[in-house]
Formats: C-alpha cells, sequence, structure tokens
C-alpha cells in the first residue's frame, strides 16, 4: 500500500507491507520537505514493523514516543495501516484551511467517495456544523474521534485536523536558519529534539503555494 501527503510545506510518500495481519516492512520518501535532518526520521518507522493491522487509529502507534517520529510520516503509516485493516484500496482526501477575521477559521474536506465537510472554528473549537460543535481539536480530540465516530469518519476528522493545524500556523519558515531559530515547538517531533533541532538547516524555497487552484498536489515534481 502506498500513501501520500502534500502540503504547503511538505510532500511525502510511504509505502507499507503486510501479510494480511501484521505490518512486514515500511519504506518513505521525503520528496519535499522543511529542514535537513527530516529523512533521517524514515528509519524511525522500522518501529511499526510487526504490528497488527487494526482499524481504530488510537491503537496502532500505542507504545511509540511519538516525539522521536516525523509527526506527518507517523500520520502516513497510521492511515495506511489503518486502511489496510479496513481494505480499503484508494482514496484521495483534498482539503484547506483558511483563516477568517479574528479568530475564526474556515476548513473544507473533500473526499473521492463524495464525502464532504465544512468546518467553521473559533479559535480550536469547532462552532459548525452542529454534530461536531464545541469539539476542540486540540487535547482531547484523537480520543473523541477514535472512541465516538465510525472508522471512515473518524480517519477523515484526523485528517482534516492536521490540516487545520497546517492552515493555521502559515509562518515564513525561510527567515529561519534551523529548526530551532525561534522555535515554538522544541520537542514535538524527531528534528525538534533540541539534539537536532540546532543542526537542521532550513531548506529554503521548500515552501510552495496552492491557492490559485492551478498546481496539481502529490505528483511526481521536480524538487
Amino acid at each position: 500500500m502506498t500513501v501520500e501527503l502534500e502540503d504547503n510545506f511538505h510532500h511525502f510518500r510511504l509505502s507499507l507491507d503486510h501479510d494480511g495481519t501484521k505490518v512486514t516492512a515500511v519504506a518513505a520518501e521525503t520528496v519535499r520537505h522543511p529542514w535537513s535532518l527530516c529523512p533521517l526520521a524514515i528509519r524511525q518507522l522500522d518501529q511499526f514493523v510487526g504490528r497488527p493491522l487494526v482499524s481504530d487509529q488510537g491503537q496502532i502507534a500505542q507504545g511509540i514516543d511519538a516525539a522521536e517520529q516525523c509527526t506527518h510520516l507517523m500520520d502516513l503509516a497510521v492511515l495506511a495501516i489503518s486502511a489496510a485493516a479496513r481494505g480499503v484500496d484508494y482514496r484521495r482526501y483534498d482539503m484547506t484551511a483558511a483563516r477568517l477575521p479574528g479568530r475564526r477559521m474556515s476548513a473544507r474536506l473533500r473526499r473521492n467517495d463524495g464525502m464532504a465537510i465544512d468546518l467553521e472554528l473559533d479559535d480550536s473549537r469547532i462552532i459548525s456544523p452542529p454534530e461536531f460543535a464545541g469539539v476542540s481539536v486540540k487535547r482531547g480530540f484523537s480520543k473523541w474521534a477514535n472512541g465516538t465516530l465510525p472508522a471512515d469518519l473518524a480517519e477523515a476528522m484526523l485528517l482534516f485536523r492536521r490540516t487545520i493545524f497546517i492552515g493555521g500556523g502559515r509562518r515564513d519558515l525561510d527567515a529561519r536558519t534551523t529548526a530551532a531559530s525561534g522555535a515554538r515547538n522544541l520537542g514535538a517531533c524527531f528534528v525538534m529534539q533540541p539534539a537536532r533541532a540546532a543542526r537542521a538547516l532550513r531548506m529554503v524555497g521548500s515552501t510552495l503555494e496552492f491557492e490559485d487552484g492551478k498546481s496539481p498536489l502529490a505528483v511526481n515534481r521536480a524538487t
């Protein structure tokens, strides 16, 4: 199974092999990445080898230290394992998130099977649609999604949250020379560990813009 992610800051691919019951191999490629040490996180994915195929994303990475993983590669591994467990052969998500005046944000999700979700948030709390109103996309969100939603909807909402975080945290990373420069999230992921962040150089020019709607995402773009 192959899964792929592209947003303004990242373009990653991951392939996962399994025997029908457990993961037998994981490989990945960092086509475009924000920091020079990001590719080193690929080796951390070996921790998923031998894990059982289960649909509940909350169970898949139990016991794995997320702070020693690339957040986005880990997301892809968990997504692939869950999809394999449910027999999903193909799925495509197109998602956007944009800031509105004040603390508000709007976000849009479309899936190739017709799923459509439009959210409006006030800071980190969903205010519409009514069925999700009051839910925070921060603390407790994963437990809520995995514990109360059907697996297919939980998958969508967990991916949607990552889009909201990326869209709401847009900054000019080219102004930083290393991952440690002006970092707000030291310790949060593999590259942001203090021992690495000061050595992780900025990949200048790696941020791309897609707002015109004309630039295709997740394609074999030379970078």
